[in-house]
């Protein structure tokens, strides 16, 4: 559930255009794959390692951001919907 916005607190409940933090990481992701594709087979050489660890690390970051985030989306919903029950008990109460 991938979508390319972020909420913002503002007036009303709407999405403000913008880009998920988890997205740019992965995205960036491929800046190392590029330098393989660009550089000599004589220089990638010795930087092989690291590249390929780099990318990985960004990648792995990237999916951990993810699951943060919809974690703490989930919560938060679930919050919402436990409140709105609890005051709609308080109406139907008194």
């Amino acid at each position: 559930m991938s979508k390319i916005r972020q909420s913002v607190a503002s007036d009303g409940d709407e999405l403000q255009p913008g880009l998920e933090p988890w997205l740019v990481v992965c995205l960036l992701a491929f800046v190392p794959g590029a330098l393989i594709v660009i550089l000599p087979r004589a220089t990638l050489e010795p930087l092989l390692v690291p590249i390929c660890g780099s990318m990985v690390a960004l990648i792995l970051a990237g999916l951990a951001m993810l699951a943060r985030a919809e974690w703490k989306r989930r919560r938060a919903r679930t919050r919402l919907s436990r409140d709105a029950r609890e005051a709609t008990d308080g109406l139907e109460l008194q």
